[in-house]
């Protein structure tokens, strides 16, 4: 064997392993089980030999004649794991060039060693991971010889599983299996005309695997406690990844959405399960449009569900023991898949029934506020998607005409208008009403949850230190973009109520000083994020009266607050505040000359992080605002450029080489403008 000459310390001659002339005995088995042993646990050198040996086995032509010898014979997990890689592997690479009894030969075995194990419930327990492998072993080969050469496969696995639970289980796994590998994975591994044909396949044959599943279904309504949970479980499971593929007439045509409301969403144990075949139906789409009263009466019988729910439980999820908090968390996130789904993919339909949209909406607020970061996140989208929707829809009623001529090829001699949109406008502002408690809720969790811009260089962190942020978080940053768009739109939609929320909050803050409530950096952060992300929003006159009133209490917080931490926190969010609002500055040059001089104040402070947004914050306004400060404003004698030549030295006497050539930099946009 090229490579390997000796023992190398082994009881053996590894290249014995490479012969397989008159077949494999228990001898080496054992020097199987040795080998893999040294792979996993042996020293350098011998992991060396070992992961030679086991490779040149593995690509043997010969060797997947051994593999059942090696399962029979070997007591480690590990070797007989190998043992199936060396079977995938000739499934894979050889399978075309076997002849037919060869085939047929490995497809018996693996099929009878599948039975036998998954047949024993005590075998399907202990010898879980060993039987997941020998599955997808399996499927390698359906894969190959399906539909083609292996036409009754599903029928064959379908009708062998009514007649043990613990068969019936496996086999729903190995379904679950062949549907993820063509539907999910199929373009990665096959071409598209075979992952095409195997979809027509499943397709035609899915009548089977639905009369699997709804016997499995009715077997537990008609007698409960005689179908083993895990089994339901996994039923529930495959049938959730099925329901994206599958001929509608299944989902819309038959009871199944009936049976998942009133017998597996109430019991705890398949709630999650059920949820997820419900959320599945919820994103259905393409050619729907027929089943519209069945997608309805589902979104109805889920809201209804849904209202019967604890109503803290998403919020309280934090304090609750770790089996219960892991459960609710996955509900709820399965909940907010669910209701956006149904809402994002059929809006018009689900907005007919206020009786039901409303609920669904205050429950998806409740959800937004809980403190699973996966779950906000598919909120932070809907709530996005669903304010743009109704602020997109008002302005298009505003831009349409009150009267638009009809066709000329009209000859009937009534008017050339059409009516009155006026009707169309009253509704959307009726919509506004309708959800405006909703849109309260929103506003107030999106601004108490604010991502952090990546403007902003210093940050809270796990131990409730204020530190300088060593690098950007691109989750952060996306999830920030996403919350500021969907405060844009709902500032938009309601600018009075926004501004009252937020100078409400940060009256709050600056209360706190003189309370016994506890002052939360992190909550200021986030309100001060949230207030530099709608720049823009508001009408110049209204913007202008609102950043007044937030820059006078923050400029009040920083006076108030002692100790360098809490004053970084504050100046860090005033120099954020300032930096996010140009055309406010650009109008009031007072403000902007004394926004100018705190920045040069705040460049003295050696707290991490403050002189890095300092100079960054000056950098930013010199870029948006350079024309102000080349010119001579009212009341001053000469242009602002002029008068700071004479303290710069001073400004950047405590600032580091980096921060210095930012300061320049930004220097050079005023000089720019001359």
């Amino acid at each position: 064997m090229a490579g390997i000459t000796g023992p190398h310390g082994l009881p053996f001659d590894p290249a014995l392993l490479l012969n397989f002339e008159g077949g494999w005995d228990a001898a080496r088995v054992q020097m199987l089980d040795h080998m893999v042993t040294l792979m996993y646990s042996g020293d350098h050198a011998q992991r060396v030999v070992a992961h030679e040996v086991l490779t040149q086995l593995k690509t043997h032509p010969e060797s997947w004649r051994a593999v059942d010898t090696i399962l029979a014979g070997s007591q480690s997990p590990d070797t007989k794991f190998f043992a199936l890689n060396v079977l995938e592997n000739v499934i894979s690479t050889r399978w075309r060039v076997l002849p037919d009894e060869q085939k047929s030969g490995i497809k018996n075995y693996v099929v009878q060693l599948v039975i036998k194990i998954s047949a024993d419930e005590h075998f399907a327990v202990t010898q879980k991971h060993f039987l997941t492998k020998l599955n997808e072993t399996l499927v390698y080969i359906v894969k190959q010889e399906w539909p083609h050469a292996w036409e009754s496969f599903i029928p064959d696995i379908c009708g062998s599983s009514k007649a043990n639970q613990s068969l019936c289980e496996n086999n729903l796994r190995i379904l679950n299996l062949l549907s993820e590998e063509v539907f999910s994975f199929g373009k990665t591994h096959m071409t598209s005309k075979k992952v095409a044909k195997l979809k027509d396949s499943l397709n035609a044959q899915f009548s089977t695997i639905y009369e699997l599943c709804n016997f499995v279904f009715k077997s537990h309504i008609a007698q409960p406690g005689s179908v083993k949970q895990s089994l339901l479980t996994t039923t529930l499971s495959t049938l959730a990844n099925f329901l994206e593929w599958i001929p509608l007439g299944y989902v819309f045509e038959t009871d199944l959405i009936q049976v998942l409301l009133c017998h597996f969403w109430d019991p705890l144990e398949y709630r999650i399960e059920c949820a997820k075949c419900l959320n599945e139906i919820a994103c259905l789409h393409e050619g729907v449009q027929q089943y519209q009263p069945q997608l309805i009466r589902c979104f109805q019988g889920c809201v209804e569900k849904i209202q019967l729910l604890p109503e803290n439980t998403p919020q309280a999820c934090a304090s609750l023991a770790g089996p219960q908090r892991i459960f609710w968390e996955i509900f709820h996130n399965q909940i907010a898949l669910l209701l956006t789904g149904f809402l994002k993919h059929n809006m018009a339909a689900m907005e007919a029934q206020q009786a039901y949209m409303v609920p669904a909406l205050n429950y998806l607020v409740r959800i937004t506020m809980a403190p699973n970061e996966e779950t906000f996140k598919i909120c932070v989208e809907f709530w996005q998607t669903f304010s743009a929707r109704i602020f997109l829809e008002i302005q298009q009623r505003k831009a349409q005409p009150a009267a638009t001529p009809t066709s000329p090829l009209l000859l009937d001699g009534s008017p050339g208008l059409a009516p009155s949109l006026d009707g169309g406008l009253a509704a959307a502002q009726a919509k506004i009403k309708a959800y405006s408690p909703v849109l309260v809720e929103v506003r107030k969790v999106l601004i108490s949850k604010m991502a952090k811009p990546p403007e902003v260089t210093i940050k809270e962190n796990e131990e409730g230190h204020i530190v300088r942020a060593e690098e950007e978080d691109t989750d952060e940053i996306a999830l920030y973009k996403m919350i500021r768009e969907a405060l844009i739109y709902l500032t938009h939609l309601d600018p009075q109520n926004m501004e009252n929320i937020m100078l409400q909050r940060l009256s709050q803050e600056c209360l706190t000083e003189n309370t016994s409530e506890h002052w939360s950096p992190t909550l200021l952060n986030r309100l001060c994020w949230a207030i530099g992300s709608i720049s823009g929003a508001m009408h110049e006159g209204n913007e202008k009266r609102f950043l007044v009133s937030v820059i006078k209490d923050l400029l009040s917080l920083c006076e108030m607050k002692r100790g360098k931490e809490n004053k970084a926190v504050v100046a860090s969010n005033i120099m954020y505040v300032v930096g996010q609002y140009p055309r406010f500055l650009r109008a009031h040059w007072k403000f902007l000359k004394t926004v100018i001089f705190k920045l040069f104040e705040f460049m003295h402070e050696t707290f991490p992080g403050v002189q890095e947004m300092a100079v960054d914050t000056f950098l930013k306004i010199c870029q948006k605002c350079k024309r102000k400060f080349v010119t001579v404003q009212q009341g001053e004698q000469v242009a602002f450029v002029e008068e700071m030549v004479s303290h710069i030295g001073q400004d950047i006497s405590e600032l580091e080489h980096l921060h210095i050539c930012t300061y320049f930099e930004a220097v050079g946009y005023m000089i720019s403008a001359a």
